[in-house]
């Protein structure tokens, strides 16, 4: 990601944008503080623990936040590399979600949309193997078939509710991808 082209997004010049940043890492945080705002929107949502119309909602909202912010989790591993700060932020923040999520996987289990997970250790696994698939889906569509677009980031959610399909009660899978592909 070029500040060239993220000031043509803006419709300024590389000047301009530098008027108000001092460095790329300066803009990218900023960025990054946009997104974790409407990230944490979506993750705020109470009854995502209620229903399976609400989790493929849940999942709908992170899609389209993280199609809307892309370019971050295209290049997720060059920004984090360039930036300690924003590797600290990223990191801390993935601690909280995943906390979040276990949360949610709790509840989806206590109302019976979920079968009980055998074990603690596998319930950790199952979590942040999901956590994984939907931080890195786009940059493994976009290396292997090259670029991204909506629908492929839709069938990233479907790729994190298929880790979850073995766990899921019978019809709830079934469901909640039904709601996702309508949408």
């Amino acid at each position: 990601m070029s500040t060239k082209r993220i000031a043509g997004e803006m419709g300024i010049s590389p000047g301009n944008l530098y008027y108000h940043f001092n460095t790329k890492e300066e803009l990218v945080r900023s960025i990054w503080e946009i997104m974790e705002t409407e990230l944490d929107r979506v993750w705020g949502v109470d009854d995502v623990h209620h229903s399976e119309q609400a989790i493929a909602e849940f999942l709908q909202g992170l899609s389209s936040v993280f199609y809307r912010y892309r370019f971050f989790y295209l290049e997720l591993p060059v920004l984090m590399g360039r930036d300690p700060l924003l590797k600290d932020m990223y990191s801390a923040r993935t601690r909280r979600m995943l906390e979040r999520f276990m949360g949610f996987t709790r509840s989806w289990i206590h109302l019976g949309i979920m079968r009980t997970i055998p074990s603690e250790k596998e319930q950790t696994l199952l979590i942040r193997n999901m956590w994984l698939v939907s931080q890195l889906w786009m940059y493994y569509w976009h290396t292997i078939y090259g670029g991204v677009t909506v629908d492929n980031v839709k069938q990233g959610m479907l790729q994190v509710l298929s880790l979850y399909h073995p766990y899921l009660s019978p019809d709830a899978s079934d469901r909640i991808e039904a709601i996702i592909e309508c949408s």
